[in-house]
Formats: structure tokens, sequence, C-alpha cells
């Protein structure tokens, strides 16, 4: 049995992994002028397309097109935006990460934007500024803000508020006084467009004060800025090193992105020191090896089965570790017509094991591979060689199942746990994971969602998930549901769902599983879900071979899906629809958050300045769904990812109806809160869009 001292030393180890992760996100919260950088970046970001001036732009068309976004287009012409960002018609912006060289492992992030030349640089510097922007210090090209804010938290009410630097008592946890930090992630835009990171600490032990009767907590928060100008580019980080360093040249921070190419993203894991990647995993190794030893008093079965499943992630994690090459991604925002795309390359280290274990992966034939382009509404579709770690986790499983259900003194359960350990020992034989999901409609079936999973041949195998479902797992009120029948000349379980109120927008009434072809079906509908199984057996079989096909696909065809008849029974035809007006709910209750972009001038004494500007939209149907289809343009999405022994692919495309919606949503509300944005920025005389 694991003790207090050994579950003291598991607790330990977990928090160094924790503490480990942290640091390299948000940087090393030591003295910054006793930290040096890595000569060069492990990762790094780069856009032409993705600022302020090409999103606004893009906003601007589709207002026009739409008839949306009036106060949001007055917004985007002030005087107090233009003049907050770079007058270069197409900048380009981005972030790089630097490893801190040092015994304690972290990370630095600079961003870089690109602007017209130094006196740019220099306006947009004071641009940003305001009466309470912050202390600006410095020289010409090189600059320091500092920006300082307090405030109070009425505390009163609260249980055991100890003053400010009281010692623990013997009871409490002494980690509880450890100041806590919470990670911020978020896009900016401005003059430093892009992906912002930032780690904010907040330290419990401020002093707390009495006034009135009532008991308060004086916070503080300090944040230190650098800003450079370099070759054509404004940088900004919060590392102090960086109005040293060595900067890289414009052109290359450019790189691809004057050509097609609008935006890319390049991770270099071999710029990692190879002791900070041991240092994390054995960090990690010690923390779950521990946690996976077993205990005293713990069933073997039940300790295999979690024994095995840790083992096969640990192997995982150190593959990818140890034995990835290169990360590289790449985007095109596509045009009216076309979708944007994306793509996301890990290559493995050549004769790696990651890469031998990349092309068992990808090695099986799939079953399923005829039905992934019959343009379905939805598709969902992934296929798996498992690997030797997986597969024991096959038979781990198997053997607890026949266990468990023995354990449970019923004849005909007992029978049925022995059939399932022999279709996981099937699983296991042929080690290929395969799972198809879809939702369509046909004329005989109406709308259904149905699909199958691979399995083996077992003829016992419907029976038995008959005997399961019907004494362990539906309830007993719905014992008369359930039973095997034949449909379209095949047996299948019949279960008849239960009633949903009369007003639920989506009412499946059925659900019915079949066995053939080695793989377990399963449909979702109406009382005739079943009709959509023939049809799709006879596609199946009909094909002469078996195909490879991607690890994984997802496949959504929003035209197809808005086409199905909207008074079909089973309301899936209408789940889009409903979205849209749960989403424009949605947006209209969420009150525009405009901290990034409003600094509020607030008394440093007062409570926690607040700068939400709450508004009023209408969440009647407002016909934007149907305004943005007449538009025309692609109606699809899709993921697909695929690997080889030479790593693995991630591509991706959005249709540009699809990201038009979303854009379109996200205007309207932006565009209630517009002309409040514009009088408190006018006011405090601060520019808007500011991300520093």
């Amino acid at each position: 049995m694991v003790g207090a001292p050994q579950f003291s030393r598991v607790a330990r180890s977990l928090t160094a992994i924790s503490g480990f992760l942290s640091i390299a996100v948000s940087g090393a919260a030591i003295a910054q002028d006793a930290l040096k950088l890595a000569p060069e970046p492990i990762v790094v970001y780069r856009s032409n397309q993705f600022n302020e001036k090409s999103m606004f732009r893009y906003m601007e068309e589709l207002g026009q097109d739409l008839q949306i976004g009036g106060n949001l287009e007055k917004l985007i012409k002030s005087e107090v935006v233009q003049n907050a960002i770079t007058k270069h018609p197409n900048p380009v912006n981005g972030n790089m990460v630097y490893m801190v060289q040092g015994f304690i492992p972290g990370a630095e992030s600079i961003s870089f934007s690109e602007v017209i030349d130094a006196d740019e640089f220099e306006r947009l510097v004071r641009a940003a500024g305001g009466p309470n922007a912050g202390e600006l210090t410095g020289e010409k090209g090189k600059y320091k803000r500092v920006f300082s804010t307090s405030w109070r938290e009425d505390v009163t009410d609260r249980v055991a508020v100890p003053p400010a630097n009281d010692s623990p008592s013997d009871e409490s946890d002494s980690d509880d006084d450890e100041p806590k930090q919470s990670l911020s992630i978020g896009f900016g835009v401005g003059s430093s467009s892009g992906v912002q990171v930032q780690s904010n600490r907040i330290d419990d032990n401020e002093p707390v004060i009495e006034e009135n009767g009532r008991k308060y907590r004086e916070h503080s928060l300090n944040v230190t800025t650098y800003l450079r100008y370099h070759d054509g580019f404004m940088f900004t980080s919060t590392y102090s090193g960086l109005l040293d360093m060595s900067l890289p040249s414009g052109d290359s921070l450019r790189g691809k992105s004057e050509q097609a190419l609008d935006a890319e993203v390049n991770f270099y894991p071999d710029r990692i020191p190879v002791g900070f990647k041991h240092l994390f995993w054995n960090t990690m190794n010690s923390a779950a090896s521990a946690s996976l030893q077993q205990v005293d008093g713990e069933d073997p079965v039940d300790y295999s089965v979690r024994r095995s499943s840790g083992d096969a992630g640990l192997a995982a994690i150190e593959t990818v570790l140890f034995d990835t090459d290169l990360l590289t991604g790449q985007l095109l925002f596509g045009t009216k017509e076309l979708p944007v795309r994306g793509d996301l390359t890990v290559r493995a280290r050549k004769d790696s094991g990651f890469s031998k274990s990349l092309s068992d992966l990808a090695s099986p034939h799939s079953r399923f591979a005829p039905l992934l382009n019959d343009n379905a509404a939805i598709t969902l579709h992934s296929s798996v060689k498992l690997p030797s770690q997986l597969r024991k986790v096959l038979t781990s499983s198997g053997e607890w199942i026949r266990t468990r259900m023995t354990d449970l003194a019923d004849v005909d359960l007992a029978i049925a746990g022995s059939e399932f350990e022999k279709t996981l020992a099937g699983i296991q034989e042929h080690g290929t994971f395969e799972v198809l999901a879809k939702m369509d409609w046909t004329q005989q079936s109406g709308t259904v969602i149905y699909g199958g999973i691979q399995v083996d041949d077992n003829p016992q195998l419907l029976k038995t998930l008959h005997d399961w479902l019907s004494r362990q797992v539906l309830p007993e009120s719905m014992a008369d549901k359930l039973a095997i029948v034949e449909k379209d000349s095949m047996p299948m379980i019949a279960i008849r769902l239960p009633d949903v109120p009369a007003d639920s927008p989506v009412r499946l009434t059925y659900a019915y599983i079949a066995h053939s072809n080695s793989c377990l079906w399963f449909t979702l509908g109406g009382e005739d879900a079943y009709r959509i199984l023939k049809p799709t057996l006879e596609k199946l079989n009909g094909a002469s071979v078996r195909t490879k096909a991607p690890l994984l696909t997802l496949k959504a065809d929003f035209g197809r899906w808005m086409s199905l008849p909207q008074d079909d029974p089973t309301g899936l035809a209408k789940i889009l629809f409903m979205a849209d007006a749960d989403f424009q709910k949605s947006m209209a209750a969420l009150q525009p958050s405009i901290t990034s972009q409003i600094e509020a001038a607030s008394d440093s004494s007062s409570d926690a300045p607040s700068t939400e500007v709450k508004t009023s939209i209408a969440t009647d149907d407002d016909g934007l769904l149907q305004k943005v289809l007449d538009l025309g343009g692609t109606r699809d999405a899709s993921l697909v990812f695929d690997a080889d022994g030479s790593g693995f692919t991630l591509k991706g495309q959005v249709g540009v109806t699809v990201i038009r919606y979303f854009v379109a949503r996200y205007m309207k509300m932006i565009d209630a809160a517009s002309p409040a944005i514009l009088e408190a920025a006018e006011q405090s005389k601060i520019g808007v869009g500011r991300t520093d």
C-alpha cells in the first residue's frame, strides 16, 4: 500500500512537473538580468494577413455586403484607431519563442510587427500611451514602459482572512501561502498583433486594511514591457534583454510571407537542449512510475488494465519527445470563392522509433474506405493499426470484462463476458481499430445517425450485446423495449428509445444494432432508421479491394445538411438553424470586454477598475444566416490526419460561407459596443487596439 511518505513524494513530483511546465510557458520567475537566451528561437510564427489591417479590410467589405457593422466601420476609420496602427499596407507580424539558457529551464516570447520606418515606430510607441498607460523611458529606438496599478478587494465576508505576513497555522498547508499564478492567452490587434501569452501573479498575502467596519485587501500589479526598433520591425517583450540582444534581420522575419503563403509557424525541437528534454522526461517518468505501482489490496486484473494503459501513454510521450525533428504549419486565408486552408506537419527523425511507429499506425486497410466520399452531411472516420502497447491494453481489458461479468453470478452474463473477451482478442489479433459515424438522409430511412466499428466475426456477439444491454445497461423500465428482430433479412437489436418532451427539437425514437462483415453497425433515428444499413452494406461489399484511408477524417457538408427535409420528424435537419438562434442569443448575452483596448482612468485606491461595456442586442431572428448564405461560396469544412514513415500531417479547410458567418456574428456584437468604445477612447486619449 502506498503510505503517506510515498504519496507525498509522488505529489511533490507532480508539483515539480506543473512548475516545470509553468516556467516553460510563461518564462522563469527570476531576475531577468541573469537570463541569457539561446542563439536561435525554438518557435517562430509569422503572418502577413492575420493583422489588424487585413482584418479591418475584411470586416469592412463583409459589412458592406451584408449591410451590417455601420458603427464598427466608424470605429475602424476613426482617428484614434488609425493612429494606433501602422501605415504599412501589408505588415508582417508574429512571435518568436527562445529557450532560456541556464540551470532553470524556461522560455521567453518576443513579438514583432513590421512598420514603415523608425519614425513610425516612435509614433506608435507614443500612440499607445496615455495618462494611465504607465511610465515610458528610454531613447530613440529602445524603450521601457512600466505600468503600475492597485485596487482594493472587499474581503469582509470571507472566512478567516489573515492579515499580511501572518504565519500559517499548524493545520494549514504551507503551499497555500505560495503566490498563485494564472495564465491568460489572448489575440491582440494593434502595433504588435498576434497571440499573446501572459502570466499573472496574484499574491493573497498582500496587506489587509479595515475602514468603516469593512476589510479590504490591497492588490498591486506591475507590468514592464520593452520595445525596440530593428530593421523595419517593432519588437515587444517582457524580457529585459530585448534592448541589447542580437535580433534576426527583417528579411528573415518576412520569410515566405511575401509569397502565396498567408501565415506559417515553425517549431524546432532539435534546438531544445537534450538535457532539457531528459529533465522533463525523468521528472514525468518518475512521477508516473510511482503512481503506476500496484498498491496493497488492488485486484491484479484492475492493476493489469491500469498498468498497461499507463505504459502505453508513457511510451508515446517518450517517442514524440526524443524523435520529433520539425513541426511546421502553413495557412492560406483563401478568397471569396476559395476556402481557408491550412496544414500542420510533424517530421519524425529518420530511422527513429517514432518513424517506425508512424509507419505501423498508418498501415491498415480500411473496411469503410468506400463510404468516405459519399457526400453525407457529416462523416467521422478513424482507422489505425494498433501498436503493441495498445494491444496489451485490449488483452488486459478483455480479461477484466470477463472476470467482472463472471462475478455477477449470472450465467448469461458470464457467457457474455467470455464472448466479449473473444471479440477483444480478435481485435488484438488483427490489430486494427476502425470506427465510422455519419449523419445523412435517404427516402427510405429519413434523417439518421449511423456508422460501424470493426470488430471480428464472432457469431455470438449480437446475442452477447443483447444480454449485456438488457441486464446491465438499460433500466428495467426499458426491458420490454429491447429485442432481437429480423429487418431487411438481417438480425439486429431494436431499441425503442424513451419518449422525449413534446417540445424537444430533436426526437430520436429508435436505435438499431447489427453485426455484419466483421463489423458492428448502429443507426439512430425514426422507426425506419435501419433502412440505411442495406444500401450501405451493398456499397461496402461492392468494393473490389480494401484501400488505405487516413488515420482520421472529419467532414461536414453544411450545404447538404441545410438541404435535408426540414419537416423530418427526427429534427436532425434543423440543428444548424437552431444552433444559429442559440449562438445569436449567446453573443447577445456576452458583455464585450474591452480591457485589451482601453485603459480606463481610475484612482489607484479605488476598487478594481471595470472596463466592460454593457450593450443591448436584439435576439430575435435577424436573418443574418440567410444573408450570409445568399452571398454564395463553399459551405463545407474538413479535417484530415494522416501519417507515414516521414511523419504525420494534419490538413484542414473551412468554407468561406462558414468563416463569413462567424465573423458576421462577431461584427454585430462589437458593432453594438463600438460607440461606447470610441467615446471612452477619445475621452482618455489612448490608442484602441493596443496589445503592449
